[in-house]
């Protein structure tokens, strides 16, 4: 009875250390996945300031709206905001903000699971960066690039972001469209 007893104290005891490790696994996950969250929407924004610069030299003019620029074909698409926030247009000034407060990421602890939804949160940002740099250098010299290591080159890109594990960058120079292909 005793031993069951001194058993049963040890695992109480041990308890609270077992759900604070927890706890840190799920704060430490949420602070990756709101880290690239907030990644995303930088790299959106940065993407749709490049698509605006690009109208403000075809048109001499900021566009009406986040709608116009699309429809321009100067941007693929407007980016979808993370959930609980939007873009703003001022189209006085030309700039886009974001506004409100991304939604707060899964409760999970499993950490493949968060290391995954990161990943692809950054993919996502990374490719965005890509593209929008294509779409500079299209609305600038009139054709798309011949490679992505030409917006390196002539300075639409700092470098090329690293390729997310297990994919390769695949640009297609005449249409100028940009995807993830596995290795």
């Amino acid at each position: 009875m005793k031993i069951l007893l001194s058993f049963a104290l040890l695992f109480a005891f041990n308890l609270p250390s077992c759900d604070s490790d927890k706890a840190k696994q799920e704060e430490q996950g949420r602070e990756s996945i709101s880290a690239a969250q907030d990644l995303k929407a930088k790299a959106d924004i940065q993407n749709l300031q490049n698509g605006i610069l690009a109208f403000q030299a075809h048109f001499d003019r900021n566009p009406a709206s986040l709608d116009e620029l699309a429809k321009s074909g100067l941007i693929q698409a407007i980016p979808q905001p993370n959930e609980g926030q939007k873009y703003v247009y001022d189209p006085a000034s030309g700039r886009v903000t974001v506004e409100g407060t991304a939604a707060p990421p899964p409760m999970t602890t499993d950490q493949d699971t968060i290391k995954k939804y990161a990943v692809s949160m950054q993919s996502r940002a990374e490719m965005k960066k890509i593209e929008s740099a294509i779409n500079v250098f299209s609305s600038q010299e009139g054709r798309n690039p011949s490679s992505l290591n030409e917006l390196v080159e002539r300075g639409m890109l700092e470098k090329l972001p690293p390729e997310p594990m297990g994919f390769r960058y695949d640009y297609d120079p005449a249409s100028g469209k940009l995807n993830l292909a596995p290795k």
